[in-house]
């Protein structure tokens, strides 16, 4: 990453608090608005090979299909590989254990392999997750990204060996995951994909999976910037509890963070593209015995810093900023009118927290027979959509339940042909929340306006230290 570019930064925060409040919230607003050059990109494809995809005949087709066209979708000199998964994982291309570049010639052989393809055995996504581990790995310099094309799920045997190849992954590549049918569990699907920071659909239409697969590819190597580490230092008023991913797609980044001073810790958040957007939700746990009450203080500083060293570099400049963290204040008050006011960006993602727990319970419920907790699962869910205002997963919802009434009262009934693949795609929505909506930024101008102008053109007061709309810090104020 060229450390000249730009990467702008905006805290959504929770600043006053309780007298007796143990936590606080921020929402960190990264965009990537610099200009940055095409990176070296590491692609794996894995193609679920296990028996079920044999029933129905065509569904092994249409994975040779998304094969083909995933390839196809890879530019020239990308290195690749694909993987063949059931109970155990093998090479479909090339046929050791590498990656090879992507040219005209390689790529008509990889789907000349693919086409052989036959499938048999079980299903054991953590020997599949393994391999690609070890494919990507002798490209550390790379945009390291997995597609998995899968039907079915994990046998309960192989179920420890999952997670312990997700722990061996986590924050090693991206991973975007295809569910095809009816048969593969997507609470365990969208796990896999939380954990390797990225984000699942379900299939509905076989005929559709070719394209979706292409569309992954095609986006994975839109991405620019290799690896991104978001920095946070805290003072002694706090300390972090919790680092997620919330937009586009959520992600516990918590495990991924690294301590690079008693009181900094660098947390990974993959590759980028240029020009995109992400939300991350920051929960400080906060010492009462430091913090006095009625006046500002700072808890943190974000900043961005590149992956050369593992986010152990100097944080990359930020757009608007010349360079400088965003702030996350707190400030402790008896005024009940100011510490009950949660701010709308924090307030937006907290339900959504709320929206996806619900959904995912209802598909467990669902799943056990219980039909009962799964309505009113889903009925709190529809509930909660229908307060965000989230179109798109009401909609989703409404494939699985008739609403009774006004939605915002979360009664519904089950719908009695209900199918599991929209079941599976309301779960996989409530993990990608919309962006939050949030009053347009103050002009930039500074005519008629007594105080500072922080980088993005927000006014406060002469003597701030640090700007209350995005956190901005003045150098020499902290």
């Amino acid at each position: 990453m060229d450390p000249t570019t730009g990467f702008t930064l905006r805290a959504g925060q929770m600043k006053y608090v309780s007298r007796d409040a143990r936590e606080t919230h921020a929402i960190i607003e990264v965009t990537a608005g610099g200009t940055f050059q095409e990176a070296e990109a590491a692609e794996v494809i894995v193609l679920d090979c296990s028996d079920s995809m044999n029933l129905p005949w065509t569904k092994l087709a249409q994975a040779r299909k998304a094969g083909a066209a995933a390839i196809e979708a890879l530019r020239d000199g990308v290195r690749f590989g694909l993987i063949a998964g059931n109970h155990e994982a093998r090479m479909i291309y090339p046929e050791d254990e590498r990656l090879v570049a992507a040219t005209r010639e390689t790529k008509d052989e990889a789907k000349q392999a693919v086409r052989r393809l036959i499938a048999s055995g079980a299903t054991s996504m953590g020997a599949w997750l393994r391999l690609a581990d070890t494919l990507l790995a002798a490209h550390p310099d790379a945009v390291r990204h997995l597609v998995l094309l899968t039907d079915g799920r994990n046998l309960p045997a192989y179920r420890q060996d999952l997670d312990d190849a997700l722990t061996r992954c986590r924050g090693r590549f991206d991973c975007h995951g295809l569910g095809l049918g009816d048969d593969y569990d997507p609470g365990e699907l969208q796990r896999v994909v939380s954990a390797l920071r990225g984000s699942a659909e379900a299939v509905q239409h076989g005929s559709d999976l070719a394209r979706m697969a292409a569309e992954l590819v095609r986006r994975s190597m839109s991405r620019r910037v290799p690896g991104v580490w978001i920095r946070i230092r805290t003072t002694r008023v706090a300390r972090v509890s919790e680092v997620r991913q919330e937009f586009p797609a959520k992600a516990d980044l918590t495990g991924l963070g690294r301590r690079i001073a008693p009181n900094v810790m660098s947390y990974s958040t993959g590759a980028w593209e240029q020009g995109e957007t992400r939300h991350f939700h920051l929960r400080l746990r906060l010492d009462l015995a430091h913090l006095p009450p009625g006046e500002d203080v700072l808890a943190a500083q974000v900043a961005v810093a590149d992956a050369e060293a593992g986010g152990h570099g100097e944080p990359v400049a930020v757009a608007g900023g010349h360079g400088e963290p965003v702030a996350v204040l707190v400030h402790r008050t008896d005024d009940s009118a100011l510490s009950s006011v949660l701010d709308p960006e924090v307030d937006h993602y907290l339900r959504h927290h709320e929206l996806a727990k619900a959904t995912t319970a209802g598909w467990e419920a669902y799943n056990e027979g219980n039909g009962d907790l799964a309505a009113r699962q889903w009925g709190r869910a529809v509930a909660l959509a229908a307060g965000l205002g989230d179109r798109v997963q009401l909609e989703a919802l409404g494939r699985l339940v008739h609403v009774v009434g006004d939605p915002a009262e979360g009664v519904v009934r089950i719908r009695p042909d209900l199918q599991r693949r929209d079941i599976s795609r309301s779960v996989f929505a409530s993990h990608q929340p919309p962006r939050p909506p949030r009053a347009a930024a103050p002009s930039p101008s500074s005519e008629g306006v007594s105080g500072r102008i922080c980088g993005r053109g927000h006014p406060s007061p002469p003597d701030a230290r640090f700007c209350e709309e995005c956190g901005y810090t003045w150098s020499g104020s902290a």
